[in-house]
């Protein structure tokens, strides 16, 4: 369409048409934390805010008499940093103490073995609308090697009334782009 018939009344339009993709209508799944019950599906649930993925590919200049040209190096991926409701009843805050204490442990100052604590987590975004989940309108990554490298038990205050929100700094090894990104 040329740019002289596009306009505003194309966004968000009815029948269809550029529906954003909202920051509020995501999902991190957690797999391999059977280890601690339905610990998977509780973090999933207890999750408030996550930051997406970054990779940054590293530029490798090469000189050749008056110029330079660059070429691609080593890939690296951001820490996600996550922020999760801590409840009562289903507390974020113990199952990410049990995630830890295998990556280190405080009692006995003994590290894990990555084996152990490195698990997988796949983060589901897209539309709000229950439609365009079932259609596959949504965008999937999943993150392997994934470890809790920090943990935030948040903070408490005798003048607010707000809930107590604990956080966590995960790390990975690698990105996979799935539905809606290949």
């Amino acid at each position: 369409m040329p740019l002289a018939q596009l306009s505003a009344n194309h966004i968000g339009a009815q029948g269809g048409g550029y529906e954003p993709v909202f920051t509020n209508a995501f999902t991190i799944i957690f797999v391999g934390l059977e280890v601690f019950g339905n610990a998977g599906d509780l973090l999933s649930l207890n999750v408030q805010s996550v930051a997406f993925p970054k990779e940054t590919t590293a530029v490798i200049e090469v000189p050749y008499r008056n110029e330079v040209r660059k070429f691609a190096g080593k890939t690296t991926f951001d820490d996600l940093q996550v922020q999760f409701i801590d409840y009562v009843d289903r507390a974020a805050a113990i199952v990410l103490r049990r995630w830890r204490k295998v990556c280190y442990d405080s009692q006995t100052g003994s590290i894990g073995r990555a084996r152990d604590y490195k698990k997988r987590a796949r983060i589901e975004y897209g539309a709000r609308d229950i439609a365009s989940i079932q259609n596959g309108e949504y965008r999937e990554q999943e993150l392997r090697g994934v470890w809790l490298s920090q943990y935030d038990g948040g903070d408490g205050d005798y003048g607010n009334d707000d809930v107590v929100r604990v956080s966590g700094t995960l790390t990975y090894d690698t990105l996979i782009d799935g539905r809606g990104l290949v």
